[in-house]
Order: structure tokens, then sequence, then C-alpha cells
């Protein structure tokens, strides 16, 4: 659109407001250079914006800004920001008729209003909730309209101690306040002293996720009040943390839409608070349980480089699996020992201009993410899009209603009332500490992943299967990875070599089945490797088939004492039918001559054109070989054999 054009639809669209304002519409004379580089470097929607925004501020008295501070040749980054403003705020600069019509009008529309609620407040207090608190979720933001989003981990280190008191690590099972030191329950006189361990662990997070450790640190104290922080102050870092500019690669693998990088502004070590609940009995009063007062956190702040739901609970799974595999915390996050505070707003896409933005506390779970960021784009969006400003506040996460609610106005640095901890003085950290934690700093898994399929040939999702055996679900930091370490052992102990993805396999459809049948975890494997590569090198070299193989594993399982060469002399002498010999193909094609001549029927349907019947007679046939014989040996031999019929002259029935 050219600029004359993008000024008669700003005319004409605001004339009322023009016509009513007793003032004659502005000139536009000597700042046509830089409306010019407006309309050229932005869309039609984008010019008239800006021409509005330049109007606003032509008309309206109490805007700070004149003319004046508009550059006759601005720059890109200028224009845009410049921009950023007409459209983050747009009950300002912007008739909001406009905006709604040239930004948000769309066929089934961004969000509605509904009735208003009440939202229960964490003391227990109802307080009515305004109009912001209820919207129909979209999916989307606006296309002119880019999410911005950041995220602040909380992470529990797998630590056995509390990270400044003598108390052990919270777990599931105690009962309540029954682990608290009296460091936790802040008692007068008790000072803290830092666990090495925890210490230890958040280095090798600070590593695991490419940070640069300080070479010096300290601990500070965060001032606010709320029941379950009983000392009144968290000790957490906020001038020297214990690392920071890290950075996290997520790719379509990791289960995102994209491949993005997402930088770290920093790590730090802290104190996680106690728990509070509301009495059933006695809604008006809190409950506090310290068991959780005091254990050791590592918080990780990221930059706002995420652009959607998907964005966020992809990269949170990706700190999850490194965390994991790195030794440093369980991970589970619906006991939350991984929780997650989302940071939102609305930018223009292509600059790192952002409006006002929210918190969302204490997510703990990666759908939950996924449903609290969709809402609040909505209920942002559409706020924009009836001309009403976003209010920098606190907000909680309803999962009944998938909706996210007002907490609290959003504190500031200095609401804090941060300064240094007296009680711990600053710690160096020798750079010969950090460069032994990153030699024993084990493989992560998606270097784990590169290597299995360059050393093995294994196809990329077949080695995630292998890496997730004895993960998930688990609680013994010692059984992660365990499935990708006895995969290596087999192949090491087989003499004569293996075809990876054969091996993995037989490890994932057939070992797998029967620990599972067993009520058997990964490490409690009764196969020992040496045994599981002589039985799988047996059916690749064709002393077994596989059926046979299947018959004798489930014997291991049921007699792990009975040595593998016992069993397979006890099958072989038990094969009467032939099935396993020193030509296993010559016995499937006996086999297949066999079923061929005694089902007559079933072979006419296949030569008129139904192929699936093959599969009746590979059934047939490994029934009358009791299982011992090959099936992909038997159905190669029903193809040939069928093949050689066909291309015989056929015998039409009259």
């Amino acid at each position: 659109m050219s600029l004359a054009g993008a000024v008669a639809v700003v005319k004409a669209d605001e004339h009322e407001y023009l016509g009513t304002s007793n003032r004659s519409p502005p000139s536009f004379c000597g700042h046509q250079p830089f409306l010019e580089a407006v309309a050229s470097h932005h869309s039609a929607e984008g010019t008239i914006l800006s021409i509005q925004y330049f109007l606003r501020q032509r008309l309206s008295a109490d805007f700070s800004l004149t003319t004046a501070a508009l550059p006759p040749s601005p720059t890109a980054s200028m224009i845009s920001g410049r921009l950023a403003w007409a459209r983050l705020r747009p009950s300002s600069f912007v008739c909001p008729r406009t905006l709604n019509t040239l930004l948000f009008k769309r066929p089934n529309g961004l969000g509605s209003l509904s009735a208003s609620a009440s939202t229960s407040h964490r003391f227990g207090r109802q307080s009515s909730s305004s109009a912001q608190d209820s919207w129909t979720a979209s999916s989307d933001a606006h296309p002119l309209l880019q999410p911005v989003i950041g995220l602040e981990l909380h992470v529990q280190l797998a630590s056995n101690a509390k990270l400044f008191s003598s108390a052990e690590a919270p777990s599931s099972d105690q009962n309540s306040n029954t682990n608290v030191a009296l460091f936790d329950a802040a008692t007068p006189g008790t000072q803290p002293i830092l666990s090495p361990d925890c210490l230890r662990l958040a280095l090798i997070a600070s590593l695991a996720l490419e940070c640069k450790i300080n070479h010096t640190i300290g601990f500070d104290r965060k001032h606010y009040f709320y029941p379950d922080l009983p000392a009144g102050y968290q000790i957490t870092q906020h001038y020297a943390p214990l690392a920071k500019n890290g950075n996290v690669i997520v790719t379509p693998h990791d289960g995102a839409d994209r491949t993005f990088q997402v930088g770290i502004i920093q790590l730090q070590l802290e104190q996680d608070t106690a728990k509070s609940y509301t009495d059933p009995l006695s809604p008006d009063q809190i409950l506090v349980d310290l068991n959780r007062s005091g254990a050791a956190l590592i918080e990780i702040v990221t930059q706002p480089d995420l652009r959607s739901a998907k964005d966020a609970s992809s990269f949170v799974r990706k700190i999850q699996s490194i965390l994991k595999f790195a030794g440093v915390t369980k991970g589970n996050m619906e006991e939350g020992s991984l929780r997650c505070d989302v940071n939102v707003s609305v930018g223009l896409p292509g600059t790192t201009t952002q409006g006002a933005r929210c918190e969302i506390k204490n997510i703990n779970g990666f759908s939950h993410i996924e449903q609290a960021i969709a809402f609040e784009i909505s209920r942002q969006t559409t706020l924009l899009a009836n001309g009403r400003t976003i209010e920098t506040e606190t907000r909680g996460y309803d999962v009944a209603r998938r909706q996210t609610f007002r907490l609290r106005d959003k504190e500031t640095k200095n609401d804090y009332r941060y300064f240094p901890d007296p009680d711990l003085p600053q710690l160096r950290i020798p750079l010969t500490v950090v460069e032994r934690l990153r030699a024993l700093l084990p493989e992560l898994p998606h270097s784990m992943i590169e290597r299995l399929q360059a050393r093995y040939g294994l196809t990329r999702q077949t080695a995630e299967i292998l890496i997730l055996l004895g993960f998930e679900k688990t609680d013994n930091m010692v059984e992660i990875g365990c499935g990708v370490r006895y995969f290596e052992a087999v192949m090491q102990a087989s003499n004569v070599g293996i075809d990876g993805q054969v091996l993995a396999n037989w490890i994932i459809h057939e070992l797998l089945g029967h620990l599972s049948k067993s009520g058997l975890q990964f490490r409690d494997c009764p196969i020992e490797p040496a045994t599981f590569a002589a039985l799988v090198t047996s059916t690749t070299q064709g002393l077994l088939s596989r059926p046979l193989a299947r018959q004798i594993l489930a014997q291991l399982f049921q007699s792990p004492h009975v040595s593998l060469t016992e069993l397979i002399d006890k099958s072989l002498q038990k094969n009467k039918s032939g099935a396993v010999n020193s030509d296993p193909a010559a016995v499937a094609e006996q086999l297949a001559n066999d079923v061929v001549r005694e089902m007559p029927k079933e072979v006419k349907l296949i030569r008129q054109g139904n192929p699936r019947i093959v599969g009746k007679l590979i059934g047939e046939g490994m029934k009358r070989s009791q299982q011992r014989v090959d099936p992909q040996l038997l159905r190669k031999a029903l193809e040939q054999l069928l093949k050689l019929d066909l291309q015989a002259p056929t015998v039409h029935d009259k």
C-alpha cells in the first residue's frame, strides 16, 4: 500500500474522532521521510498503525513524546519500536475500532468474555475475579502478534541432604513435619552450612546445560512473607549465581514443531519452601508441612526465546531428560521435583519488544504447561482486541477449568529487598574442580543417540527406545541408561558380530516382554549379556528358529540356573518335525510344499488375486511344525512356490 492510500484509510476511519477534537487534521510535512520509510518497511496494516500512532502523538496533549522525537531518517529498529508501542498499547494511541478491524477480525474470533466467576485465593479467601480471568482459550495468537515466552524451572536435586541443614532430603512417604532440622524451622541462633553434595550436583547441571560457571559465587536473602517460608526470607543467588549463559537446542526429535535454541540466563542454587495446605475442615486456616523446607533446588532462568506452548513443553521435556541422565534430579513433575513458572507476553514478530508480562506460577505437568500458555496467549490477545491494557501480574493455573487466574500484582526486585547473606561467605570454584566434574559428566541423550546410530547402525527411533528403557518410571538414578548399557554389553560379548538392529529388536520385542511378564525392572534382568548374545547368534546363524529361540528365552526366565547349551540341546532333541537342522531353508521349503498340496482352496484364492491368504498358509505351517520353523523362511518359500505355480498354465474349471 502506498503512503497516500494508508493516510486516506486512517483519515476516513478516524473522521469522527478528528471532527470532534476541535483541532484541524495535522500536516505530514517535515516527516515525509519517516512515514515513507514506515510504508516501505511494513505491510499495509503496519503502515496504517504507524500513521495512527503518529496522529495520536500529534493530537494528544498529554503524550510526552513530540514530533521532534521522530527522526527524519529512522532505522528499521526505530520504526519497529514506534510500531510496537502503537500495537501493544492500543487504548493509548490507536482507535480500538481500527485496531480490532485490522488485527483481530477473524471468522471465529480469538476469544470471548464469559460470566465473571469467583476464584479461590491460596489462603482460602474468595475474591471476585475481573473479566480478565474468564476467557475462551484459543490455540493461536493473531499472526501480527507473536507470543514471547520465558521459563523459570525449579529442579529439586537428587541429594540425600538438604541445602543448608543436617536433615535428610524429603520423600513422598514421610509423615508431615517429621524431617525438619532446627534451621529448616528458622529457629533463632541456627546457621546455614552448605552441603557439598548439593553444590556438586548443581555444578554438574551447569555443565550439562553448557553454562559458564562463575569462579566466585555468593548467596543472598530474598525477602517476602508467606506461611510456607518460616524465616521470612529465602536463601538464593541473585548477585553472584552459580552459572550463566547456557544453551539448549530443541529439535523435532524432542517433540517440537521446529528446531530452535533457548538461551539460559542463569542457573542458581536456592532453598525450597515448605508445603502449605488448606484444611478441608477449616477453609480459613492454612496447614504447613516443613519436610520440604530447605530442600536443595536449582532455578534455571531462560531467555524469552520460546514462541508457542508446544515450544515450551518440548523444552521442559528436553531439560528433564538432560538432568535425569546427568544424575542431577529425579525430575518427577507429578511429585513436585520439577516445577515450572511461565512468563507470557505478546510482542511483534521479528523484534525484541514485548508487551506487559504475566507470570504463571507452579505448573507441574507438560500438558498443564501447554494449556496454561495457550489460555494466557488467548486472554492477552483478546484484551488487546478489545482495546484494553494488560496488567503485569502474577497468576495461577486452575487445572480443572484449564484457565489462569489472578493471584497478586507482580513483585519487583526492590520488593524482595535482596542483600548478601551475612552467614554465608562467598565461595571460589577452582577450575580444577570444574574440569574434573566435566570429565565425570555422563553421556547425554542427544550424543548417545548419535553414537548408537553411527556405531551400530540403529534407527533413531530404536536408539530412543533403548535409551528410555528403565528411564521413565523410576526413582533410582542407577537405572538411567541401563538399556543402552545392556545392549552394548551383549554386542561386546558376542564372538561373532551381531547386527545391531537385529539385537535391538530382540531386546525391545522379546526380552522386554518377558521382563514385563515377570514384573522385573530392567536392571534386574536375570539373563546375562553373554547368554543373550549366544541365543541371538544361534538364530542369526540358523541353528535355532526364531520361535524356538523364543521358547528357550522363556525357559531361561523360568530356570535361570540352567545353562543355555543344555536348553538348546533339549530343544533340538524334541524337534521331531525336523524344523531345526543344518539347512532351515530346506525344511521350510519342504513344509511349504506340504501346505500348498493339502490346501488347494486357499491356493486357488491366492491365484485369483487374494495374496493376504498367504498368512493362513503360514499359520498352518507354523502349527504343523510346532512353532519351530522360522516364519520368515516359510513365507519366502511359499511365495517362491506360488510364483512358480502361477507361471505354469492355469487350468480353468468348467
